[in-house]
C-alpha cells in the first residue's frame, strides 16, 4: 500500500490534519525540482481552525527552485503539485506531505515526486516511520484489524505525535469507549486539545446516540421531505404498511447494480401492504438523481433527497443501506451493503409467507 494512497483515502473522511490551537507560526517550504527549470508548482493545505480555511498557493519556478511561505497554527497535510498530468494520486508530479511551523526543504525529481525527500518536518519524519511499519503488516484477512491495533499502539507510544493522531482518527469508531478514554489520558495536552483530539471526545459523547440510531426494534425517526415529483412527503404517510427505506446515491455503483432485485421485490409484494421509499445522497447533484431514477426505472415508488439530519437519525455510514419499517413505524430490519440483501429477502418471506 503506497503511503500517498493512504493519505488520499484519509482525505475521503477528514481531508487534512489539524493539531493544537496555538498561535499561528510562520512556515517556509523551500524546494527544488530536478530536470525542470521553469513552470509552476502549487501547494494546497487547510487551516482546520474555526473557519477551516483552505489555502491554495502557486509560485513560479526559477531555475527549478521555489519557496512557499505562510502561517500555520499547527502541522497539517499538504498537497504539492508540479506539472501534473491528471491530478490523481497516481500522478507522477503529485506528492502529499506534512508541513509545520519552521523551515523545511524538499528535493524533487520531475515525473517522480513520490521519491521526494523532505527535511525539517518532524511530522513528515514520523510519517516515514509509520509507513515503514505499515508495509510490514501482512496483507491477509486480519490486515484491517492489525492496522487498527497498530494505529492505537503507535499513538500510545508517540503521545505527542500529530502524525500518529492523524492516522488514528481514521478508524476512531472501531475502538471501544474504554480504550478511547484510556488513550485520552495518555496523549499530551497539545494533542488532546487538537482538532482530532477533540474528535475523540466527540466520539465518546456521540457513540451512545449513534448506537441507538443503528439499532432495530425501535420507533423510526419521523421525517418529512419534498418528493421527486413535487409535494410534501412524511414517514407517517406509510403507517399501516411495511416500508423499505432505500438509502442510495446516483453515484453509488453497488446501489444501482442492486436496483433490478429491488424492483423485483416491489413487484412481488406490491399491493400486499408493501412500499418502497428511496432516499438519495444527491443533495448537491439533484439533476443526476432525477436522471438515475428515470434511467433505472424506479419511478414506480417515491423518492426524496437525503440530509445530514436523516443520515444522523438513521446512522447512515455507508451505501447501500436499507431499513425495513413495520406498519406501526418500528424499524424491524437493517441491511447494509449487498451482502445482507439475502437477509432482507428472508425477512420478507417470513412476513408474507412467500
Amino acid at each position: 500500500m503506497k503511503i500517498r494512497n493512504i493519505i488520499l483515502s484519509a482525505v475521503s473522511m477528514f481531508y487534512l490534519l489539524s493539531c493544537s490551537e496555538s498561535s499561528p507560526s510562520t512556515f517556509v517550504l523551500s524546494g527544488h525540482i530536478k530536470e525542470q527549470d521553469t513552470g509552476w508548482v502549487s501547494l494546497t493545505y487547510a487551516l482546520l481552525n474555526e473557519t477551516e480555511q483552505q489555502i491554495e498557493d502557486s509560485v513560479r519556478l526559477t531555475n527549478g527552485k521555489f519557496v512557499f511561505e505562510g502561517e500555520l497554527p499547527q502541522p497539517t497535510v499538504a498537497f504539492l503539485r508540479g506539472a501534473v498530468v491528471d491530478r490523481s494520486d497516481g500522478d507522477p508530479n503529485w506528492m502529499a506531505i506534512f508541513i509545520e511551523p519552521g523551515k523545511m526543504n524538499i528535493e524533487l525529481q520531475k515525473n517522480h515526486f513520490e521519491k521526494g525527500k523532505v527535511s525539517g518536518s518532524q511530522s513528515y519524519d514520523q510519517l516515514l516511520l509509520y509507513q515503514d511499519i505499515v508495509t510490514k503488516i501482512p496483507r491477509d484477512e486480519d490486515f484491517i484489524n492489525n492496522l487498527q491495533k497498530f494505529r492505537y499502539s503507535f499513538l500510545k507510544e508517540n503521545p505527542g505525535s500529530y502524525t500518529a493522531m492523524y492516522f488514528f482518527i481514521w478508524g476512531v469508531q472501531q475502538y471501544s469507549i474504554d480504550s478511547l478514554l484510556a488513550l485520552d489520558s495518555l496523549i499530551t495536552p497539545a494533542i488532546r486539545n487538537s482538532f482530532y483530539g477533540k474528535k475523540i471526545k466527540q466520539e465518546v459523547a456521540d457513540r451512545p446516540v449513534r448506537e441507538y440510531n443503528k439499532s432495530i426494534n425501535r420507533p423510526a425517526y419521523v421525517f418529512e421531505g419534498e418528493e421527486l415529483n413535487g409535494g410534501k412527503l412524511s414517514l407517517n404517510d406509510y403507517k399501516g404498511n411495511y416500508l423499505l427505506v432505500d438509502f442510495w446515491g446516483s453515484w453509488c455503483v453497488p446501489c444501482r447494480q442492486e436496483t433490478p432485485h429491488i424492483k423485483a421485490l416491489f413487484k412481488k409484494y406490491q399491493g400486499k401492504g408493501f412500499s418502497i421509499l428511496g432516499i438519495a445522497a444527491d443533495e448537491e447533484t439533484p439533476d443526476l438523481w432525477r436522471k438515475a431514477v428515470i434511467d433505472d426505472g424506479t419511478d414506480t415508488w417515491k423518492h426524496i433527497l437525503s440530509s445530514d439530519t436523516l443520515r444522523q437519525s438513521f446512522a447512515v455510514e455507508g451505501y447501500p443501506l436499507k431499513l425495513l419499517i413495520d406498519p406501526a413505524g418500528i424499524i424491524v430490519g437493517r441491511y447494509f451493503g449487498t451482502d445482507e440483501t439475502p437477509k432482507l429477502d428472508a425477512k420478507l418471506v417470513e412476513i408474507y409467507g412467500f
